[in-house]
């Protein structure tokens, strides 16, 4: 936005909100700023703050320019009711003359230029307007830049509360490749399945064996399908940031604090669900005769492939 204001002209015009009841302040307002030769500006007045409120819902105004008298006490009221509503768009002050005791009762976070109107020129008003929207913009910048840093810290304490998969050391049945490596459509419908249980775990409207049922049949479908640990994190994780995508710091962390109880009852099913399938191997292993123990390695090989 800052290069959008280094004195060059533009072909689109910078509409600014005036807000004031006097028709002549306004007039003198966009008389001011069509002598700067910059920028094209198209000034609206709007009378009141209700009608200020109601202009920046259906118009893209890029400046506010509030005129205040002297002695008035909504000053600051108005400042604050303008900033709520419109926290991206920049607050100018216009004060009448002997107005500067204003300035102490402005909320300083919300305005961005302060002028009196009795000593105003067309370079101070284009000054004023053009700064203040260059600081809006280097905090909108700042706004953006603390947002990606909460998201990826949030990201961070998700993996850390659930469990990164790349902190985990285990092995998979089918060999190095991944469930959703292998089987996108299925890792995708189990994700899925995943993020169900957890809404109801996140919600609580439902009992704790329905949660349980629904988990031992995640870990059972993984299992039939010879996925490991690996893949039981890959499809919590992927689960885990799309309820945690849009949502609260704190409420991040309540989902990935719950989900890792989750996490840990799914994988108790999952070593469950192996420990008794080797269990059963070993049942049918320990049913074949002495003599048929003693093929030769290469036969038994293949006899204990084919078993698994």
């Amino acid at each position: 936005m800052s290069a959008q204001f280094a004195g060059t002209a533009t072909s689109e015009a910078i509409k600014v909100l005036f807000v004031g009841k006097d028709q002549g302040d306004a007039a003198r307002v966009r008389g001011l700023l069509e002598m700067a030769s910059s920028e094209n500006y198209e000034v609206q007045q709007s009378m009141c703050i209700a009608d200020a409120l109601h202009c920046l819902d259906i118009d893209g105004f890029k400046a506010i320019l509030l005129a205040l008298t002297a002695g008035s006490d909504e000053g600051p009221d108005s400042v604050a009711k303008l900033s709520q509503h419109a926290p991206t768009v920049p607050v100018v002050v216009i004060a009448e003359a002997n107005g500067e005791g204003l300035w102490e009762k402005m909320p300083k976070e919300a305005v961005h230029g302060f002028l009196i109107g009795e000593h105003l020129t067309a370079a101070m008003l284009e000054s004023a307007v053009r700064t203040a929207l260059q600081i809006n913009s280097l905090q909108q910048e700042l706004r953006e830049t603390r947002l990606r840093e909460q998201h990826e810290r949030r990201m961070r304490l998700l993996e850390r509360l659930s469990g990164s998969p790349q902190t985990v050391v285990t092995t998979h049945n089918r060999g190095g490749e991944t469930l959703k490596e292998s089987s996108l459509e299925k890792f995708m419908s189990l994700s899925h399945q995943y993020g169900e249980v957890l809404d109801m775990v996140l919600s609580r409207n439902a009992s704790s064996r329905v949660i349980s049922d629904a988990l031992r049949a995640i870990s059972e479908e993984l299992g039939i399908m010879k996925a490991g640990p690996n893949d039981l994190l890959d499809i919590h994780g992927h689960a885990l940031r799309m309820k945690s995508c849009g949502a609260s710091e704190k409420q991040a962390e309540t989902c990935a604090e719950e989900s890792r109880l989750m996490l840990i009852e799914a994988m108790g099913y999952l070593t469950s669900y192996y420990r008794n399938y080797s269990n059963y191997t070993l049942s049918i292993i320990n049913t074949i005769s002495p003599e048929a123990r003693r093929i030769p390695k290469p036969q038994a090989a293949s006899l204990h492939s084919a078993i698994r």
